[in-house]
């Protein structure tokens, strides 16, 4: 049933990379309100240096 929606047929196809970046923000604002800006960032790098041990990512 994806993609037949009126959404996608008000708005066509939908952008992927701006909606992760819209979901991004959103998860920084929720860990700026909860001051653990160093703690999600730290989580991040970790999780990306784990993806490229595992060749998942560049």
């Amino acid at each position: 049933m994806e993609d037949s929606g009126i959404k996608h047929q008000k708005h066509g196809e939908p952008n992927l990379a701006n909606e992760l970046r819209q979901a991004m923000l959103e998860l920084f604002k929720i860990a700026n309100y909860y001051h653990i800006e160093k703690e999600l960032e730290d989580s991040i790098q970790a999780s990306l240096q784990r993806s490229k041990e595992s060749g998942l990512t560049e």
